[in-house]
C-alpha cells in the first residue's frame, strides 16, 4: 500500500466521509492503470495485519477485489448494508452507495472479471459486543 496525494484523494473526502489512505497500486507490470480505494493498513502489536476499506461503489468494485486479491485478504467482515439509501433518505447519493459485491447465498458466485468470487460462508450480526 502506498500513501500518495493527489485529486481523487481530496475530491473523495465528504462532510461526512474521511477520506482514508489513497491505495494506489499498478495492476500490472505492463498497465498504468493504478487502483483507486479507499483503504488504510492496521497492524496490530500481535503483527496481525489489517485493511480498513470502504465499502466499493459501481465505479470501484473492480478496484476493491482486484485490492483484495493483491494483499491476499483471507477473509472481509463488512460493517454497512450496501444500499443504504433506504436508511439514510435525505443525504442518499447513489453513485457513492455501497453495491452488493459479494453473493449472499453459500455456493453462489458474482464475476467481476477477472474475478470469480463464492460465497463460502455467510452470518448476519444485528449487533456487536462493546
Amino acid at each position: 500500500l502506498e500513501h500518495t496525494t493527489n485529486d481523487w484523494l481530496s475530491s473523495n473526502h465528504t462532510d461526512n466521509r474521511s477520506a482514508f489512505t489513497f491505495v494506489q497500486h499498478p495492476i500490472s507490470a505492463s498497465s498504468s492503470r493504478t487502483l483507486k480505494v479507499n483503504a488504510q493498513r492496521i497492524i496490530r502489536e500481535d503483527g496481525r495485519i489489517y485493511l480498513a476499506c470502504e465499502g466499493p461503489n459501481l465505479v470501484t468494485v473492480y478496484d476493491f477485489w482486484t485490492l483484495v486479491w493483491q494483499e491476499n485478504v483471507k477473509a472481509i467482515m463488512s460493517l454497512n448494508f450496501p444500499y443504504e439509501e433506504r436508511l439514510h433518505p435525505d443525504g442518499y447519493q447513489g453513485n457513492q452507495e455501497t453495491v452488493q459485491y459479494w453473493p449472499i447465498v453459500s455456493g453462489k458466485a458474482y464475476n467481476f472479471m477477472p474475478f470469480k468470487i463464492t460465497c463460502i460462508n455467510s452470518s448476519l450480526m444485528v449487533s456487536y459486543m462493546r
